[in-house]
């Protein structure tokens, strides 16, 4: 009984932490990654012209490449994403059974 407990709560633990990676790692892919709308160093010649803002930066990307410019790098960061989801969820799930083990 108290190993199909065990079981039962590591399943729902299991469940709860996969799906916490997928939603994070699915997340990366929905929204654009926010360095791509970091607003550009101010050019190096001492012209008067406006600081770069977000909105210009936004704007700057667009003309240029479009909404696909805005996901420049998913490519990298999808799988670095799943590889830190998985290290994540293999580290809490020693340390917790580890835990589990002392009490």
């Amino acid at each position: 009984s108290s190993s199909s407990s065990s079981s039962s709560s590591s399943s729902s633990s299991l469940l709860a932490t996969s799906s916490r990676g997928v939603s994070s790692t699915s997340s990366k892919g929905m929204c654009p990654p926010s360095s791509s709308l970091a607003p550009s160093p101010p050019p190096s010649s001492s012209s008067s012209s406006s600081p770069s803002t977000i909105a210009r930066t936004a704007r700057q990307i667009y003309a240029q490449r479009g909404i696909s410019g805005f996901y420049a790098g998913i490519t990298v960061t999808a799988p670095r994403a799943v590889i830190s989801n998985a290290i994540v969820f293999v580290t809490y799930e020693r340390i917790k059974a580890a835990l589990d083990a002392l009490w």
